[in-house]
């Protein structure tokens, strides 16, 4: 085996190696770009049922305290009837 021969197989398996090499780092940065999406997902996904529930939370409160405001309505309404009635009968 010559001088050349020995060069050109040498170069052949260096570019084989880094062709490798540039493969698995390719592969490695498609499964790290998937990874991160993925994680994006679950957040996105979490954010949206805390929005959910936050919604929820907040109707819900809106019908109590219409509830709570109607019936605090009536009640001060049949006092004021009371009071109304109590004057009327001392006139």
């Amino acid at each position: 085996m010559d001088l050349q021969t020995v060069f050109y197989v040498l170069g052949i398996i260096f570019f084989s190696i880094l062709l490798a090499f540039m493969l698995a780092v390719v592969i490695f940065l498609f499964y790290v770009k998937n990874k991160i999406n993925n994680i994006q997902r679950q957040i996105d996904r979490k954010i949206g049922a805390v929005t959910t529930i936050a919604r929820a939370g907040s109707s819900i409160a809106s019908g109590m305290g219409n509830t709570v405001a109607g019936a605090a309505l009536e009640g001060v309404s049949k006092i004021l009837a009371k009071t109304k009635s109590k004057r009327k009968r001392k006139s």
